[in-house]
């Protein structure tokens, strides 16, 4: 069940991104001076599914939303899977070179900054995105979580508009 959350969850941030441009999904907060981020409103969520379940516009949208993120998908995984590699081992290589820490363990905040940046790149463009370059586009965004600055950390009102105008800043790179 905790996949199809997930799945779900993050099929809600590219609704949003697509439909709901000024409604941020994701809400940032320090923990024990890092930077962790979880969904704004999971009332929202079920909310959006509701709504789609009945409203025939919704309903088409986040089917739409649904089938783009099985694009994403496909193409993070042919991206990443290596020959006689397991997925999960490659997913646990791609946070790791991303974060710079090895660790076994994946946390969602993981899947949202991954998808986040993925779903900036125009999904014509997928084609063109290489291993490295989003490893490093991810790097961005985990360096800032797992070490903010003094300047980030005082901002602690103003977390989402920082991150926001940071994942603006990498998908323009």
């Amino acid at each position: 069940m905790q996949n199809e959350e997930m799945m779900t969850l993050l099929i809600y941030i590219l609704y949003n991104q697509k439909y709901r441009q000024d409604y941020s999904s994701l809400f940032y907060y320090i923990r024990n001076t890092r930077i962790n981020c979880r969904i704004k409103d999971k009332k929202d969520v079920t909310n959006l599914l509701e709504v789609a379940s009945k409203d025939y516009l919704r309903k088409k949208q986040f089917i739409y939303c649904i089938n783009e993120f099985t694009t994403y998908l496909d193409h993070l995984k042919a991206l990443i899977q290596k020959e006689n590699v397991e997925l999960s081992d490659s997913l646990h290589s791609l946070f790791n070179s991303a974060s710079g820490i090895e660790r076994k363990r994946r946390y969602l905040i993981d899947f949202y900054v991954l998808f986040s940046v993925l779903f900036l790149i125009p999904k014509e463009s997928l084609v063109l995105l290489d291993l490295n370059s989003l490893i490093e586009k991810i790097r961005v965004i985990q360096r800032e979580i797992q070490n903010p600055s003094d300047k980030t950390l005082a901002m602690e009102n103003k977390l989402v508009a920082h991150f926001n105008s940071l994942f603006q800043k990498i998908s323009n790179s």
